[in-house]
């Protein structure tokens, strides 16, 4: 099981780690896993951020000089305080696991020792084991390397072999590295038995020492017999499972030895009479002696050298431990002396810092009178400058209250001027603009077609068509609807009337295309609209560079005596300041200043934009949605096309004077308050007749027209000049 690196680190938590590197009493541990709760492992996998710097902690103590590289620990950790560690954290509390293996299916704890002591296992690698010699017990022990590659158990402490009572929670199942370990926790277990796991010859050794110990005189081999089961009754408690193997061990070999009772005698009084077989028995038992002696050499120089290993390193271990006291000791010493010394400074500072304060306090007592005596003088001063003060507060409001007054009058006249100069500058502007545009006017009508002034873009052509054709071709266009129809007619009748009408809706640029071609042959001025454009002389010349622009050039076509009517478009004129530009524009095109064959109008995006809303009520909305017929664009490239017969040019008669035909269509729906309204009204109404558009229309339009000067918002709240004939 594996898993990321945890939020935090409790010390209650266990975690797996084996020893990587020691240096006399300090071992650094490596964190390989955690053990949960539920007794699992897992693996984690970014150590180094749960232990800085490199994934290790550090283990201080006598416990930390009996570890070797290797070695495999639960360890608890905290916060480490020790200056200069290599570790950020260190082991607060640790438990050795060791290697587990089960040969609890060998059958007996005597099949175990047999296997482990006598015959070898090839189960694992040299070093502490952990194991399981049948359903309820474990033991201890340490296995070398043997002949062959396989493991025995060695160690002075086989003959009394601790048995512990296994519990399954206490194995450890890790997987690292791809490679599953058994690890099994037996600290702090409960003994139960004790183990005599001491080899054969040993153990028959032991018996023979024991027997010498006896009566001499009795020699014969039932004094074996008898003490094998004497040894056998003596450890009759069979509570123990380790003394009930050794009491079925002892009797076993005393029972194999009373069996052939007569046939000993006869075998021992034999040699005793025989001085030929004493002779074979002594000369066997030289020889015997002789053979037994190098391996009775070599057991006991494994023994010496155990022993010898044992006392070196318990030795090693006592000098590291003497080692380490005394650099504790010094540490001690030296932080004591440095107390000792900071107190010594501490005193000598703070006596400095009495003297000090003394003198200090002696230097501020006179400062002290020479201030209080200043203080005084001053105070007189300030008393007198107080009173000269008042007086003179007292004069600066008087003079303050007359030229406040004065400030009032001159701001007032300032106004009066500013408001004057802004009047005069505004009709300057106006007689100027209306001057450029009739001389504009005047000088295109006095160029013959083809000069270089008129622009190569604006070139005649396409069918004539007056008032009355131009109707007849709008209504039977195939490219419009009846609401279409019915929009362009009456956006037509606004732009003769000097109106400059708003487009918008989502077909506002279809219907453009539609009227290009069949009131301007397909000729078009379209002038981007941009923030720069503020007042109606940036429509005819860019600011700044004074540049002439396309409606510049459209003005001049359309005056000119051979040119033709153009459709001029200021497209996303609410980018622009129009609430500024539009009434002026508005205003010049309604006192004719503008030729009648340059048709203006222009288009916003969003009817309820900004600069739109400023424009008030005095302005005509066009909305154009569903104005195009369905299917329409199947025949728009052959309708609109610049090579297409159906194009057509309006050329519109001159403005009407008399307004008597419009009394009857203005009097059905009522008349506007302002003369300025009913003037446009008869004018929008005389152009629409002209154009022959029906009663229903002519009235519909006017009465929206009324709403929206009228400000009956509930009637025409967005001044839409749509209609239809149903």
């Amino acid at each position: 099981m594996t898993g990321g690196v945890s939020p935090a680190t409790p010390a209650e938590r266990w975690y797996i780690g084996t020893s990587a590197r020691s240096r006399d009493a300090t071992a650094m541990i490596a964190i390989k896993g955690e053990r949960l709760a539920d007794g699992s492992a897992r693996t984690l996998d970014e150590t180094q951020k749960l232990f800085p710097r490199n994934g290790e902690v550090e283990m201080r103590g006598h416990a930390a000089l009996g570890l070797k590289a290797g070695d495999w620990l639960l360890v608890r950790t905290a916060r480490n305080d020790r200056h200069r560690s290599p570790a950020t954290f260190k082991v607060v509390g640790h438990r050795r696991l060791l290697p587990f293996a089960d040969l609890s299916r060998c059958g007996s704890a005597e099949a175990v020792r047999r296997l482990l002591v006598e015959e070898g296992w090839a189960g694992g690698t040299a070093g502490e084991w952990s194991i399981k010699v049948d359903a309820d017990h474990v033991v201890r022990l340490t296995l070398a390397a043997a002949a062959q590659g396989i493991l025995k158990a060695v160690g002075p402490g086989l003959e009394a072999l601790a048995a512990y009572r296994f519990d399954a929670e206490r194995v450890v199942d890790f997987v690292f590295e791809d490679d599953e370990t058994k690890f099994y926790d037996i600290a702090d277990q409960e003994q139960t038995s004790t183990y005599d796991w001491s080899d054969d010859a040993t153990y028959i050794d032991r018996i023979v020492r024991a027997l010498a110990e006896g009566d001499a005189s009795d020699n014969t081999p039932l004094r074996i017999a008898r003490w094998l089961r004497d040894h056998a009754d003596a450890v009759a408690d069979i509570s123990d499972t380790g003394v009930a193997y050794e009491i079925l061990r002892s009797r076993a070999l005393a029972n194999r030895l009373s069996a052939r009772r007569d046939l000993l005698d006869q075998y021992f009084s034999a040699v005793r009479s025989d001085p030929e077989v004493s002779a074979l028995v002594a000369r066997a038992a030289e020889e015997a002696a002789t053979a037994e002696v190098p391996e009775i050499r070599a057991r006991l120089e494994a023994e010496i050298a155990a022993e010898v290993a044992a006392g070196r390193a318990e030795k090693e271990a006592a000098v590291r431990g003497s080692l380490a006291q005394l650099e504790r000791e010094f540490l001690e010493e030296l932080e004591r002396t440095i107390e000792a010394k900071s107190a010594q400074a501490d005193a000598e500072i703070a006596e400095r810092k009495r003297a000090a304060d003394k003198a200090i306090d002696a230097g501020l007592s006179e400062r002290r009178v020479a201030l209080e005596e200043a203080v005084v003088r001053l105070d007189g001063r300030l008393s007198a400058g107080e009173r000269d003060l008042a007086a003179q507060a007292a004069e600066i409001e008087r003079r303050r209250s007359d030229v406040s007054a004065l400030v009032a009058d001159e701001v007032e006249a300032r106004e009066r001027a500013e408001r004057a100069f802004a009047a005069a500058e505004a009709a300057a502007r106006e007689a100027a603009a209306r001057q450029s545009i009739v001389a504009d006017h005047a000088a295109a009508a006095s160029l013959p077609h083809g000069s270089p002034a008129v622009p190569a873009r604006f070139k005649p052509g396409g069918a004539v068509l007056t008032g009355n054709a131009l109707a007849d071709a709008v209504r039977s266009s195939p490219l419009l609807s009846d609401k279409g129809r019915t929009t362009l007619l009456q956006t037509l009748a606004l732009m003769l009337a000097g109106e400059v009408p708003i487009i918008h809706g989502e077909e506002g640029e279809d219907l453009l295309e539609v009227a290009e071609a069949l009131l301007s042959a397909g000729r078009t001025a379209r002038f981007q609209a941009d923030p720069t454009v503020i007042s109606a002389d940036d429509l005819w010349t860019r600011p700044g560079t004074m540049a002439p622009t396309i409606l510049r050039e459209a003005l001049t076509f359309s005056a000119s005596e051979d040119g033709g009517t153009v459709i001029a478009v200021v497209a996303d004129a609410e980018r622009s300041a129009m609430r500024f530009w539009h009434p002026a524009l508005a205003s010049i095109a309604r006192r004719g200043d503008l030729p009648r064959r340059l048709l203006f109008c222009c288009t916003v995006e969003d009817a309820e934009a900004e600069e739109v809303a400023a424009l008030g009520s005095d302005v005509c909305l066009v909305d154009a949605a569903g104005s195009i017929a369905p299917g329409a664009s199947a025949a728009a490239a052959l309708l609109l096309g610049p090579a297409s017969p159906k194009l057509s040019d309006l050329h519109p008669p001159a403005s009407p004077v008399d307004m008597t035909a419009t009394v009857a269509s203005v009097s059905k729906v009522g008349y506007p308050t302002r003369i300025a309204h009913a003037r446009r009204l008869a004018r929008i109404c005389a152009e629409a007749i002209a154009l022959e558009m029906g009663a229903d229309e002519i009235e519909t339009l006017l009465s929206r027209l009324i709403a929206a000067w009228e400000g009956r918002r509930e009637t025409a709240p967005t001044i839409k000049l749509v209609t239809s004939n149903t």
